[in-house]
């Protein structure tokens, strides 16, 4: 067995390289939260939440866990970059092939608003185009060293915002054309990065023989990660699977119209008889028009801003802290 040559750069290069991953991963995410709650609508948008809270624990094991098994049976192994990628490919293939059909069934049975093509294409670009993809960022990062790996994984999220963009702007974001414009996207990214991986010197981007030992590895760093994904957002998936057309529900009478056996289980409210007052009526104020709030939301605002109030407390102290340690 070969130790690889692996290229490593600066401190500053590396950190600059992470900061700029870590900004574009922003703009992503909130370019996919604005645009897709957006377009997508209440019931739209909550199933495709739905759908990725239900992909990301098998991810865990099929892009996070293979990915680390990478970088450990290369770099801290020193095991043959060849066999490593070969084997690596074969398991992100195979769990692909697993995974697929599974979490596409559960999602079809569990979640509505999805189509069966919608459904398969989202699933199927997760598992087999990022899960590939992953593979080969990690062993550009195992062989060439970081830098190049963060500029490798950042095409993807380059190409999710111009896919979000375009789609925004021309008026045509429906789940549908997502799933068909991150097939194409993906597929041309992974492509590009297969091709890096094949430009390493001694390295094949077939599939091959699994070793046991990186299946093992893996499961063991996936298992970790798909436990802290089930954890965050499990919610996200059981309030689709139990059919909730919507993540907030205003008020009751939302309530009753999106969950009929309330009104069939809930006991029935004793009637209350009008208060006769002999006071002059008051006209209320332009202020009192305006607001919406129901009784229920003026009970439950005092907690809420305490709650918000004491979570902002640390964020604050630290921040007043370090203010006064580099002043």
């Amino acid at each position: 067995m070969r130790r690889p040559g692996i290229v490593r750069s600066g401190p500053a290069v590396d950190t600059s390289w992470a900061v700029l991953e870590q900004s574009t991963a922003l703009v992503a995410s909130t370019l996919s939260f604005l645009l897709l709650g957006r377009h997508l609508g209440a019931v739209g948008y909550g199933a495709f939440l739905g759908l990725y809270a239900l992909i990301g624990p098998f991810l865990a094991f099929s892009q996070s866990g293979v990915f680390l098994a990478t970088l450990e049976h290369t770099v801290r192994e020193r095991e043959d970059p060849n066999d490593v990628a070969r084997s690596c490919l074969s398991i992100t293939v195979v769990t692909a092939l697993l995974f697929v059909p599974l979490v596409t069934g559960i999602a079809l049975l569990s979640i509505g608003g999805i189509p069966v093509l919608t459904a398969v294409l989202l699933v199927g670009a997760e598992f087999f185009l990022n899960g590939v993809l992953l593979t080969s960022v990690g062993m550009v990062q195992a062989v060439k060293g970081f830098s190049p790996a963060v500029r490798l994984r950042m095409t993807g999220m380059l190409s999710r915002i111009t896919l979000l963009t375009v789609l925004a702007g021309s008026d045509s974001l429906t789940l549908r054309n997502l799933a068909i414009g991150q097939v194409v996207s993906l597929g041309a990214v992974t492509a590009f990065a297969l091709a890096q991986v094949g430009r390493l010197q001694g390295i094949s981007v077939r599939p091959g023989r699994i070793r046991s030992s990186h299946v093992r590895s893996a499961f063991l760093y996936g298992l970790g990660l798909a436990a802290s994904g089930a954890q965050n957002d499990g919610d996200k998936f059981v309030l689709n699977a139990a059919r909730f057309p919507s993540f907030v529900l205003p008020n009751a009478t939302q309530t009753r119209k999106f969950f009929p056996s309330h009104r069939r289980h809930s006991l029935p409210s004793p009637k209350r008889e009008k208060p006769v007052s002999t006071a002059a009526p008051i006209s209320p104020t332009p202020l009192r028009k305006a607001s919406r709030m129901s009784s229920s939301d003026d009970e439950r605002l005092p907690p809420m801003i305490f709650s918000t109030s004491a979570r902002s407390i640390p964020g604050f102290t630290r921040l007043k802290l370090s203010s006064v340690t580099f002043a």
